[in-house]
């Protein structure tokens, strides 16, 4: 993230999609070492409460963190992708803690995980 933050300019967006923690893509391919859920960017955000830990010099702002249920539409199912879409909307409905809250007590799991992120500089 060092690196990113580098080569960017101030306040310039970077988005991130990546597989969620609960996803079986998180464990299957082999360059995934790092497993990502709500509030995993926080230790970078500048707004963050614990601004004594961090692990590098990158400071972001965090402007989107969302949960998906699929990771792409599918195009043989069109009514599923509207049911999919209601329920993604539903569980980044509130802030931070009723993400954390579906994320916990989603019997399913979710697939992907959506970051966009602002550089400070």
């Amino acid at each position: 993230m060092d690196g990113l933050h580098r080569i960017c300019k101030n306040k310039a967006e970077i988005i991130i999609l990546v597989p969620h923690f609960s996803s079986c893509s998180a464990f299957k391919h082999l360059g995934h070492q790092i497993y990502f859920g709500i509030s995993s960017f926080s230790i970078m955000d500048v707004n963050a409460p614990w601004n004594e830990e961090r692990y590098n010099k990158a400071r972001f702002k965090i402007l989107k963190e969302e949960l998906r249920i699929l990771h792409r539409p599918s195009k043989n199912f069109e009514v599923l992708n509207k049911a999919v879409l209601c329920l993604d909307w539903f569980y980044n409905l509130g802030g931070r803690k009723w993400k954390l809250f579906w994320e916990k007590f989603n019997l399913y799991g979710f697939e992907e995980i959506v970051y966009i992120l602002e550089v400070v500089k």
